[in-house]
């Protein structure tokens, strides 16, 4: 699927409109830079914006990149050095989430998200504390809603949804 060069600067007008707040604010949050991990999550951030752009072009995501990204999102929820609690709530929660997706996709009959928004949401629900994670989930579901109802647009086109959830998930690691 190719896209217009007219379309294409359309698209990278509104992704760079979209995601210049949650960005500045998350890169406000770390600065001075003065530990690793302020480093790694901005490097983190830049991997995410990186699949956001590719999901928003073309509705998928290059295999190598996504799973290079979902294991260092994976190995930087671990630096994170939460509590073994923190990560059983945090995948059950997940759980939850995916149960419910399963069973609208069972009833609808009709395949809802792709693996790479499954792979993208538990790399960076791992990095979340367990009560800002359904915030995260919230944000980035009503998003979407948001922009179809204001463009008017229709329900059954696809959208790409790791944009959302970067978005989302760079305004909630804000209040971590």
């Amino acid at each position: 699927m190719e896209i217009k060069p007219a379309k294409k600067w359309y698209l990278i007008g509104r992704l760079s409109l979209f995601m210049a707040g949650p960005v500045i604010a998350f890169t406000y949050s770390h600065l001075p830079l003065f530990s690793v991990m302020d480093y790694c999550s901005i490097m983190l951030a830049a991997a995410w914006l990186y699949l956001s752009v590719e999901d928003t072009f073309n509705l998928s995501v290059p295999a190598y990149a996504l799973y290079f990204v979902g294991v260092f999102t994976l190995i930087f929820a671990i630096m994170q050095q939460k509590e073994i609690f923190d990560y059983l709530l945090i995948t059950s929660s997940l759980a939850c989430i995916f149960c419910t997706v399963w069973c609208v996709q069972r009833l609808r009959k009709k395949m809802l998200m792709g693996p790479a928004d499954l792979i993208a949401i538990v790399s960076l629900g791992f990095t979340l504390a367990p009560q800002t994670l359904g915030l995260w989930i919230i944000i980035a579901c009503a998003l979407p809603l948001i922009g179809m109802i204001a463009n008017r647009e229709l329900w059954s086109q696809k959208i790409p949804f790791i944009p959302y959830l970067t978005a989302s998930w760079l305004l909630v690691s804000i209040l971590d």
